[in-house]
């Protein structure tokens, strides 16, 4: 490599730019599969009469989640007409 004078001098003719570089390393897990599963998203009453509610796996619910805004109401007509005749 380099000594720490030749770096420094390069950095002063602005020959070189020192940077940081991040990178990750990606590996796979213990729950890792290639095989993708349904998950069901209701219980209902014929998994719990014959038991398979035991071995499905379930979507997890998010009940922090906001809903979809409802309509905000509509433009009066004059101001329609004034938005498309000067637009």
């Amino acid at each position: 490599m380099t000594d720490a004078s030749t770096i420094t001098e390069f950095k002063k003719r602005k020959l070189i730019l020192q940077q940081a570089v991040t990178y990750y390393e990606i590996s796979r897990g213990t729950g890792f599969t290639t095989n993708i599963e349904k998950q069901e998203t209701d219980l209902t009453p014929e998994m719990l009469a014959s038991g398979d509610w035991k071995t499905k796996k379930f979507k997890v619910y998010n009940f922090e989640a906001k809903g979809v805004p409802p309509p905000a109401g509509h433009l009066h007509p004059l101001m329609k007409v004034n938005y498309y005749v000067y637009s």
